[in-house]
């Protein structure tokens, strides 16, 4: 789950060479803004064919708070 997680990740990435780390901060270690961050749960939501709500996605700080509701959510 984590290697399709990067593989979004990375197509929002400006700087190639962060280390996208379950705990990498979303807006600070990895430079992705609000709109870029809808897009990745959007790819998400697609990838996983699950819905995630406004008020989960907003808790979402680290790469491991994405993970941690991934494997609660997809089957």
């Amino acid at each position: 789950m984590i290697e399709t997680l990067k593989k979004i990740l990375w197509e929002y990435l400006n700087d190639k060479s962060v280390k996208i780390e379950p705990n990498s901060v979303i807006v600070s270690d990895l430079g992705i803004d609000s709109y870029e961050f809808t897009d990745i749960i959007c790819s998400l939501e697609e990838e996983y064919d699950i819905d995630i709500e406004e008020k989960d996605f907003k808790k979402f700080r680290t790469i491991q708070d994405i993970l941690t509701y991934l494997e609660s959510h997809v089957k």
